[in-house]
This record gives structure tokens, C-alpha cells and sequence, in this order.
């Protein structure tokens, strides 16, 4: 992770928020997290093909130029892309109360400085007893397209 986005004055890709994504509850994916570790076998197999006891054992160049050939061997640039995009994921996107290093650097705040977010009181429940038995449609979501097709419907007089 660290050589897909490598430290400087800022954390690297796994202190940066990286590790704590393949870690998270909601993200993880064992599909992925398998993918990923068939990835890493591969590249270790490659760099025992030079000699090394595996990729961590090389240098930063060293293993930079195997990134390089992974990407471009058939059977491992899948591997490449999946690792390179969940560096970005982990790097980059914020999920719960995570905010990972690449948000500080593109200067990214969900809420300005100095600005203290005001939460609207929740909506209240309607009771199982005010649920009708039969409506004439059920429209799920409120956006452009579901806003307006209620606002239609209950003006054409169907129950929505």
C-alpha cells in the first residue's frame, strides 16, 4: 500500500487511512480481501523468482519495478487494480467518523471550519394503525423523479 502511495510530509497509503478501510466492518469484502492476498502471493512468488525471501524483503525501487511487471502480466493486473483501488478507497474516502489523510491534502471539509452542522429533529413514526390497508401506488423515494410522481398521483386523486 505504501508503494501505491508512498509517505512524504503527509502518512503514506496505510497510515493514511488504508489500513483502517480493509479493516472497516462496512467495506470490508472477503471477495476483495481474498483477491488481494492471491495478488500478494504472486508478487511474492515474483520476487522469490529474484531471489528474495519476498516482496517485503526488497527495496522500495525493487519493489516498485515488480509493481511495474504485475501490472503488465495478465494473470496479476487484476490483483494490481483491485490494490491500487483500494488505496485510493482507503486513502481518499471518508466512511462513519474515518476521515483519511488524502481529504486533509485536497483540502476537503464536510463541514467549513468554525461552522457547527445543525441536525433537524427526526421525523416522527407513523403508527401501524394510520397505514392504510390498500394504496393505488407506493412511491419509493423522494427526489425530482419520486417527488413528482407523488405529487401527480395524489393530485389525480389516487391514494399515494
Amino acid at each position: 500500500m505504501d508503494r501505491i502511495i508512498p509517505g512524504d510530509d503527509r502518512p503514506a497509503g496505510w497510515a493514511g487511512g488504508v489500513g483502517a478501510h480493509l479493516h472497516d466492518p462496512i467495506t470490508a469484502d472477503p471477495a476483495r480481501r481474498a483477491a488481494l492476498e492471491e495478488f500478494t502471493a504472486g508478487l511474492d512468488a515474483l520476487a522469490t523468482a529474484r531471489g528474495a525471501t519476498g516482496f517485503a524483503a526488497l527495496g522500495p525501487a525493487e519493489q516498485d519495478h515488480l509493481l511495474r511487471i504485475a501490472e503488465a502480466v495478465p494473470d496479476l493486473a487484476p490483483g494490481f487494480a483491485l490494490l491500487r483501488r483500494l488505496c485510493w478507497e482507503g486513502y481518499y474516502a471518508a466512511t462513519h467518523a474515518r476521515s483519511p489523510a488524502g481529504l486533509e491534502l485536497v483540502g476537503f471539509h464536510p463541514v467549513p471550519p468554525g461552522v457547527e452542522p445543525v441536525e433537524p429533529e427526526p421525523v416522527p413514526s407513523i403508527r401501524s394503525n394510520a397505514v392504510r390497508p390498500r394504496y393505488d401506488a407506493i412511491v419509493v423515494g423522494s427526489g425530482p423523479g419520486g417527488g413528482t410522481a407523488a405529487r401527480v398521483l395524489a393530485g389525480a386523486g389516487r391514494h399515494v
